[in-house]
């Protein structure tokens, strides 16, 4: 049997009419099905439509004006009526009263959006009073003043929690005579008990009691009990009726049962559309609000874009960005970008053959014949990618704990690793792409620091499994691994209890990966240089602590830190015995770190702020959560310097010597080796800052 031309939703029935939601609008069709139309117009999602007593309005929900407030529309269309003002997320209607007033929950004025209470308003919007009910999500009147409540039915019902069977699962009480005295409805029943209505002298609702959500129905003592449906792959949801029949949804289409009986089975309503589908219609989308991951390249020129599961190449300042991958009902994500110059390539990750794989595209030019599909089905779910500098490999953790290594070249896929405590995380290469370092779960919350070898696949413990290491990344030349642990354990007494807690607990740590490379954090002996530098901070070659022979700005640090073009990259030397002994920690101070990267001469990363959960400790009612900051360590001169006080990510390129940030919807090119905080003689920009144009994005919502 076909399906509705689209996910129709919500259905309420009075009579010979039925209304229900399709395409973010209400609807209005014969109950036993046929041409439906338009009610609402919105432009705003809508949900939840009631129909009155007599058929002549319904009440529905709509985000129109932000929250979902209450609104009235005429069956036979008209004004739109607004009845509710209370700004509240749970706000929605959920029947009418015999004197044809809307009865509609919120949790409005409560502490939690779980508890929302049962209310009464007049289409005009005025007398509304709260129900005696106690916090309620469903409400249905019987004959003879019967009553049955709902609780703790969540707004997506059950099918959003499949089979729950906790504390705060969906509850029904009746009240059989209009006494006031509620007792549990079907307490035995394991299960979620959901959208309750009386039809004749029965209770009918959905349970997924017996593995799926289904119609079944009672009588109000709980004898009786009848399934009146068989669904057993989607659940049944939003149980409606108008004391005769029963309608429903499941899986986006409507059914209706006319009776209660035990042999009754349900009939699914054919409806069609009499207006065009605004769902259908191509929308286009500001990229900055769909905006995801990014990548720059070595040279700090351009990004690799995510935006809505489509890969975009976007240079910096000028010219047109080019769709590298997704789109077309397939979505790419996790770009990266390896190699320089013309020879650059972009990884990432791409379902368009139905399972993740890899793609590699080339960042410059129509070149279709050199793009690659590798692993399809044989990589699982990806979860982090990482490629090597020389274009060669890439590195993969999946959602079964492995680490994969991808020939680039050839295609071959090995296994470096695995584990079944979790996934790893925090891929990275070194500079010569000889090694490849990841972050390996524990018991929770333990992680270490793994390292392996390209060519030999041998895998080696920087750190033991003793704390939480994570971020592993190699110095730009090759000489040290960096990363991030909680191993800082020095207490804070709390404000208002005797107690203590370790609030801030991360710091970054270093390894020299040769045992013949000192610890850069050494201290001067007798005012002699660091080994490597003169007194005035030049190398032996004569090049300057920013990287530049004769004075050239740079980045800090050695030359060598830094390859350019066809300049071969440092050699990493990798001496496994003692490795973990030769850990030691940045002298900076304990705090709550994300996100390391290597930069030219230093290392940067994420500083998160410590507040409280609540806000209440932010400087004025409504200020902001506190964002993250970005910290440049400088390895010559050991110092920290901030160079973005607010943020909410970045990624560096390949050189080091740029960081691309994301603030909120903008992307920004800064320098990275100093804080750009002075504009130029006519108050312009700084020229060392592009705010990179995403408007050059075209993208489309279908």
């Amino acid at each position: 049997m076909p399906h509705a031309p689209c996910y129709l939703r919500f259905p309420s029935v009075r009579g010979d009419t039925l209304v229900f939601v399709a395409d973010d609008d209400v609807w209005i069709a014969p109950s036993s099905g046929g041409t439906a139309r338009r009610l609402s117009a919105d432009r705003a999602p809508a949900s939840h439509p009631k129909l009155s007593p007599d058929g002549t309005s319904i009440a529905y929900a709509s985000r129109r004006d932000g929250k979902p407030e209450v609104f009235v529309v005429p069956a036979d269309g008209g004004d739109v009526r607004r009845v509710t003002y209370l700004n509240d997320d749970s706000t929605r209607p959920i029947g009418w009263s015999d004197e044809g007033r809307v009865l509609f929950v919120s949790a409005a004025a409560e502490p939690f959006a779980s508890r929302t209470w049962a209310y009464a308003v007049s289409t005009d919007g005025s007398g509304a009073a709260r129900l005696p009910y106690g916090p309620v999500t469903a409400l249905a009147r019987g004959s003879g003043g019967a009553v049955v409540l709902g609780v703790n039915q969540s707004q997506h019902r059950g099918a959003a929690w499949k089979r729950y069977r906790g504390g705060t699962a969906a509850a029904l009480w009746v009240d059989p005579d209009g006494s006031g005295e509620f007792r549990r409805f079907l307490r035995h029943l394991d299960g979620q008990l959901e959208d309750p209505v009386f039809v004749g002298d029965r209770v009918a609702f959905v349970s997924d009691h017996e593995g799926h959500g289904n119609v079944y129905s009672a009588l109000p003592d709980g004898s009786d009990l009848r399934r009146h449906s068989d669904h057993t792959d989607f659940y049944a949801r939003a149980a409606a009726s108008d004391g005769r029949v029963v309608v429903y949804q499941c899986a986006g289409d409507l059914y209706r049962i006319d009776e209660l009986t035990a042999d009754s089975a349900p009939a699914r309503v054919e409806i069609s559309l009499g207006a065009p589908r605004s769902g259908r219609i191509r929308h286009p989308l500001r990229p900055a609000d769909v905006l995801g991951p990014h990548a720059a390249d070595h040279e700090g020129r351009a990004s690799a874009v995510e935006a809505r599961g489509e890969i975009h190449w976007l240079t910096h300042r000028m010219g047109p960005a080019r769709l590298l991958g997704g789109g077309s009902g397939n979505r790419a994500r996790l770009p990266r970008v390896v190699g320089t110059g013309e020879a650059a390539k972009v990884l990432f990750v791409t379902d368009a053959d139905g399972e993740d794989a890899l793609e590699v595209a080339p960042a410059l030019g129509e070149l279709p014949q050199v793009r690659r599909r590798l692993g399809a089905g044989q990589l699982g779910r990806v979860l982090d990618l990482a490629g090597s500098p020389d274009g060669t490999h890439a590195a993969a953790a999946t959602h079964d704990g492995r680490v994969l290594l991808i020939g680039l070249g050839d295609g071959g896929i090995r296994t470096l690793s695995t584990s079944d405590r979790g996934d790893s995380s925090g891929l990275s290469f070194s500079p010569d792409s000889r090694f490849v370092a990841w972050s390996e779960p524990g018991p929770e919350p333990l992680r270490q620091i793994k390292v392996a070898d390209v060519e030999r696949g041998e895998v080696t413990d920087v750190t033991p499994l003793r704390f939480r290491d994570e971020s592993p990344v190699f110095s730009l030349d090759g000489k040290h691994l960096a990363f991030l642990s909680a191993r800082t354990f020095d207490p804070l007494y709390d404000t208002h209890v005797f107690d203590m807690s370790f609030a801030t607990g991360a710091r970054p740590y270093l390894v020299p990966l040769a045992s013949a490379t000192p610890s850069p954090f050494d201290a001067e002996l007798a005012g002699r240089a660091r080994p490597g530098h003169d007194a005035k901070g030049h190398d032996a070659k004569g090049t300057d602590r920013d990287g530049g022979a004769d004075g050239h700005s740079g980045g800090g640090g050695d030359a060598s830190a830094v390859t350019h073009g066809g300049d071969q990259p440092p050699e990493v030397h990798l001496d496994r015995q003692g490795l973990s002994e030769r850990v030691v920690p940045f002298p900076v101070a304990a705090g709550r770190y994300s996100h390391m990267r290597p930069a030219r001469g230093g290392f940067v990363w994420l500083s998160e702020p410590l507040e409280g959960v609540l806000g209440e400790g932010r400087a004025h009612l409504g200020a902001k959560p506190g964002r993250a900051s970005l910290v440049r360590f400088d390895m010559e001169t050991g110092r920290e310097l901030h160079l973005v006080d607010s943020l909410d990510g970045f990624e560096v390129s390949g050189d080091g010597r740029t960081v691309v940030v994301r603030d909120a919807n903008m992307l920004r090119a800064l320098p990275a080796d100093h804080r750009p905080d002075t504009a130029g003689p006519n108050g312009e920009a700084p020229t060392d800052v592009v705010d990179i144009d995403l408007s050059r994005l075209r993208l489309e919502l279908m």
